[in-house]
């Protein structure tokens, strides 16, 4: 993948913020003050590559923007990534072209870096976008059985236990004909409409059901 223009921006924003912040200091894996001059330049070039001094101080920003994040804006459950106002929104999009531009580098090993790279707040966005437009919503008949599937274009499903809080990175629509499980759902599984599963759910008193899912699922029926 290569970077857009407004990725770029927000790496290069993120870089200036730290450089005017005269009561922070970066510091490379060697101990080293950073200096994110050659880091800013190579943002004007078509192929970003960088050398290790420069992904080192790329990877210690990095850290600094998502534990500062953390503290700042508490989104442990899923409910809370429901209705992000537009400040939060831009500062997931700086994280995200940080870790693209990481990515984009291919460290050799991702172990290092004590904050999974892979993840998107993009990609969690994208798949509460998708639950909330599915077409389609199963549900086991079982006593013994929780379980949620939602479907989206015919396409895609994502299924869940409502036994258990969702987690974030755990969101994840998958590709219907490339899955067999899927089969097994659609034949097991009965079919309802949204509000058919917006009743069920706001006249449960099931203790079997998470009460954060629940709160959750309230407000992706809607």
């Amino acid at each position: 993948m290569t970077l857009n223009i407004k990725q770029r921006e927000l790496i290069r924003n993120a870089i200036l913020s730290v450089i005017y912040d005269k009561d922070l200091i970066i510091k490379s894996s060697e101990g080293k003050p950073c200096d994110f001059t050659s880091l800013i330049n190579k943002l004007n070039n078509k192929e970003i590559k960088l050398n290790q001094n420069e992904l080192s101080c790329l990877t210690e920003l990095t850290k600094n923007k998502i534990v500062d994040f953390s503290k700042k804006h508490s989104m442990k459950n899923a409910i809370s990534w429901l209705n992000v106002p537009d400040e939060v929104l831009i500062k997931m999009e700086e994280k995200d072209a940080l870790l693209d531009l990481i990515s984009i580098s291919k460290p050799l090993s991702y172990d290092k870096f004590g904050f999974n790279v892979d993840f998107r707040s993009r990609n969690v966005l994208a798949n509460i976008e998708k639950m909330k437009k599915s077409n389609k919503i199963l549900m086991s008949m079982q006593k013994s059985n929780h379980e949620i599937c939602f479907v989206y274009q015919d396409k895609e499903y994502f299924l869940f236990d409502l036994g258990y809080e969702i987690l974030i990175d755990t969101i994840s629509f998958k590709e219907i004909y490339k899955d067999e499980r899927y089969t097994i759902i659609r034949k097991s599984f009965e079919t309802f409409s949204k509000n058919e599963v917006y009743n069920t759910l706001i006249h449960s008193t099931s203790k079997e059901i998470d009460k954060y899912n629940l709160a959750f699922l309230k407000e992706i029926l809607k």
